[in-house]
């Protein structure tokens, strides 16, 4: 675990972290904080309190929205798979009845033993 200091609205927070994960860590931080000055701008009335919460209930949407997006794309994926896999079974099938019907030549020159 490695400690760093984070700050948000001008407040310092002692952290703890997985090695390695600090540098993703201060981002992260970095990130919250520019939205939740930005909130504060918008509306200075609000407390500092209300302001983390509806900038934290606006991530949780955001990510919501990613997952939903990315779940829907990935059942996109599945079913182009699946419809390829389809195609490729049936080009299959095809190919193979087709040979099956088709009778043997004999190359020039070479003669069949009986």
């Amino acid at each position: 675990m490695t400690s760093i200091r984070i700050h948000l609205l001008g407040r310092e927070y002692a952290l703890r972290v997985e090695d390695g994960h600090d540098e993703a860590t201060r981002r992260y931080a970095a990130a919250l904080d520019e939205r939740l000055r930005t909130f504060r701008t918008q509306f200075p009335s609000q407390l500092e309190l209300t302001a983390s919460m509806i900038v934290g209930l606006g991530l949780v949407e955001e990510i919501e929205a990613l997952r939903e997006a990315l779940d829907a794309q990935r059942q996109g994926s599945e079913a182009a798979e699946s419809d390829a896999a389809n195609a490729l079974n049936a080009l299959d099938l095809h190919l193979a009845a087709k040979l099956a019907r088709r009778p043997e030549r004999q190359e020039p020159g070479r003669e069949e033993a009986v």
